[in-house]
């Protein structure tokens, strides 16, 4: 080997010794970066951030820097959204377990121990907070825009995997309202209770008369005695009898059977009418008719794989029938 190449080897090492040193003496150095503007590094459990010429803007005294959505996800998943900070010019921090608001130059705009809690920006530009056990909400200006004077207020969705509300469900005096999406309530109406359903939808109920709203404060109908979420809209039930209507409260079903049951993902209704049990597809076709005083779903492993049948009793009699209403066991 000759002397260029060990010249060579050894530089490596001592650069080698040298960072995996520095790295050392970091302790559980960490990066998280948005995508854009700026970042956050760990480091002995506390955060500093940095802009994205690693700048660094503020010490190392952050538990949490939070970020917010900056795009509004499609549908029902976030698999397409991407976080950012600051957001609307703002960057919620955590620090010794108080809130605070910071500016793009980390200058406090909403100073810590203002609120004991503060919720990251929505896509809207709000933010819930609490101060001791009354709640408002914020705007991206850091003014309040729903006074604290609530006992509770919520943007949760059902289900994790949907979006959040742009509306506000509030609790005020053992009473629950809904406040628009710039936190106003111009729906007038207090509700003994209200249940968050699919879709952003609210099933609101006063005294015995149940409300259908949507996430605009909109409500879709009163008329309803029962209301069920599906994928397609909603199972309802009016004047004694149910059917089917989609998220604008249109009629996929009509309203002509004495009760009806969705498989989650299925592209079939169960269906009661008249004491018989049948089977109807989305748009309302009869695939099995109505002459069985009982359906199941049923799964049976055949040559051709696994296949989708229905145990059906008639005549108190069970058997297997296929979708095409021919028997496969009896």
């Amino acid at each position: 080997m000759n002397r260029d190449m060990k010249l060579r080897n050894r530089t490596r090492i001592i650069f080698g010794l040298i960072l995996l040193i520095s790295l050392t003496s970091v302790l559980c150095l960490k990066v998280f970066a948005s995508d854009k503007s700026f970042k956050t590094i760990e480091k002995k459990n506390k955060l500093a951030i940095f802009d994205n010429k690693n700048k660094q803007l503020t010490d190392y005294i952050f538990d949490e820097v939070y970020q917010s959505p900056y795009i509004k996800p499609s549908g029902h998943s976030y698999a397409n959204s991407i976080t950012k900070f600051p957001y609307y010019g703002l960057i919620l921090v955590k620090k010794d377990g108080e809130f605070a608001y910071l500016n793009e130059k980390c200058q406090e705009v909403v100073a810590y121990n203002t609120y004991d809690s503060i919720t990251p920006m929505s896509y809207y530009g709000y933010s819930i907070v609490r101060k001791g056990c009354k709640w408002g909400v914020i705007d991206k200006r850091c003014k309040l825009v729903a006074q604290l004077v609530y006992d509770k207020i919520t943007q949760e969705p059902l289900v994790s995997y949907e979006n959040a509300f742009k509306s506000f469900l509030v609790k005020i005096n053992n009473k629950s309202r809904i406040l628009d999406g710039n936190a106003k309530w111009t729906l007038k109406l207090e509700f003994d209770s209200i249940e968050t359903l699919f879709d952003n939808f609210y099933l609101a109920k006063a005294d015995t008369k149940l409300y259908l709203i949507n996430n605009n404060c909109s409500i879709l109908s009163d008329k309803y005695t029962s209301v069920c979420s599906i994928d397609e809209g909603f199972i309802v039930t009016k004047d004694k009898k149910m059917g089917i209507v989609d998220n604008h409260n249109s009629t996929l079903i009509p309203f002509i059977y004495d009760s009806i049951y969705a498989p989650r993902l299925q592209p079939y209704y169960f269906a009661f009418r008249n004491d018989k049990c049948g089977v109807i597809d989305l748009k309302g076709k009869i695939i099995i008719p109505f002459e069985y005083e009982q359906i199941l779903e049923a799964w049976e492993e055949t040559n051709n794989g696994e296949q989708e049948h229905l145990i059906v009793q008639k005549n108190q009699k069970f058997g297997t029938i296929s979708f095409k209403n021919e028997v496969v066991t009896d």
